[in-house]
């Protein structure tokens, strides 16, 4: 898989964020200096080695310097982590696709000043090499969608053997996550929960009850009782009331071409629910997931792999032949009858036959659920690299 190091200010932390989520749909491995973890390189020795063993770089420049590398870093107290990372691919002859902000950018977000000088400095030396591409400072961001994916296929025609337009540009069908699931039953377990709960309310209230008798009249404090234990009850089956569908809700049929991309939200409380989305044998899928949810009012948030360190008895929290997985995980099948299989963070496989994908959440019961996934589903191509 091809890796490419993303170079980048704080000031683009957004923009840089949509150019990894494109280079990951488009099959490419991505170096960030944000996700390096715990590290005994010094900052600036991890920046080069990395930038050294990818395969292209992908400048995104604004009009801020960024943080100039400390000596206790690696650096000279003097040039900037981009202009090390920069530098380091050019020394070394690794493509480096300059994507600029251009003259519009707010005046709010630029430098003045040194750094300024050496912002202006750093996007000179680019230019001058090669053409640059520039993007505004548009919110909803598909301008560096764009350019990342014609940076991306450029590289891939020049270096990738018998390429041409290798990895066509991601085509969304759906620009916003597709909604999936929140279809939870009320299943016998929420049922023993709703009447304990309503249980531990009546003697509350009949504690208070009490107090209000030695207070007040009777009639008052059954009638304080009466209305409070109804909006305990009534609360209680609202929280746990199901939404439409039933536990194999199937959804409208959606066309997922080679190279085509789709992304769902897929609520917390999702049981086996179709995505509508058929795979084909003679294709790979990658899925890529994220956001956290809560599978019960006192876990904590989890990610697509589940919660590991709850344990529950037996296989009572978790769905029928899931139990090799951790509660909360996000699974798939494919068919209502096929075999689970775990989706989790990152996924890349090829299906033995052909059916519609179901995905649901790992835990029983489902309904005192909390949050959702953002799952991209995409179908490679014949060129996509593995």
């Amino acid at each position: 898989m091809p890796r490419v190091f993303l170079s980048y200010v704080d000031d683009l932390e957004a923009e840089a964020g949509r150019a990894a989520r494109q280079c990951r749909d488009m099959g490419f491995e991505v170096m960030d200096f944000k996700e390096r973890g715990a590290q005994a390189r010094r900052s600036v020795d991890w920046c080069r080695d990395e930038v050294a063993s990818s395969d292209l770089v992908i400048a995104l420049i604004g009009w801020r310097a960024g943080s100039v590398a400390a000596r206790e870093a690696g650096g000279d107290g003097e040039r900037t982590f981009q202009e090390w990372e920069v530098g380091e691919a050019l020394e070394q002859g690794i493509p480096v696709f300059p994507l600029l902000a251009n003259d519009s950018w707010p005046r709010n977000r630029c430098d003045t000043g040194p750094l300024a000088d050496r912002v202006d400095a750093l996007r000179d030396r680019l230019t001058r090499r090669q053409a640059a591409a520039f993007f505004g400072s548009s919110t909803d961001g598909r301008e560096v969608d764009d350019l990342v994916g014609k940076a991306l296929n450029t590289w891939a025609a020049e270096h990738l053997e018998g390429a041409a337009g290798t990895i066509p540009p991601v085509r969304r069908t759906s620009q916003d996550p597709i909604p999936i699931g929140g279809n939870a039953e009320v299943t016998p377990q929420d049922l023993a929960l709703i009447a304990f709960l309503s249980a531990a309310t009546v003697m509350v209230m009949a504690l208070v009850g009490s107090l209000l008798v030695l207070l007040s009249s009777r009639p008052v404090a059954l009638g304080v009782v009466s209305i409070l234990t109804i909006a305990a009850v009534v609360g209680g089956v609202r929280m746990f009331r199901p939404k439409k569908g039933g536990p194999t809700e199937r959804a409208e049929s959606r066309s997922l071409e080679r190279g085509d991309t789709l992304t769902f939200r897929i609520d917390a409380r999702t049981s086996w629910t179709g995505t509508g989305v058929t795979v084909q044998p003679d294709s790979r899928y990658r899925f890529r997931t994220e956001g956290k949810v809560k599978h019960s009012f006192w876990s904590g948030w989890n990610d697509a792999r589940g919660n590991p360190r709850h344990r529950s008895p037996g296989r009572m929290s978790k769905l029928k032949g899931c139990s090799a997985w951790d509660v909360a995980a996000l699974v798939g099948r494919i068919g209502a009858d096929g075999t689970p299989f775990l989706i989790g963070p990152s996924l890349d496989r090829r299906f033995e036959a052909a059916g519609e994908l179901f995905v649901a959440i790992n835990d029983l019961p489902l309904s005192d659920n909390r949050g959702h996934f953002k799952l991209a589903v995409h179908r490679l191509s014949t060129t996509d690299p593995d």
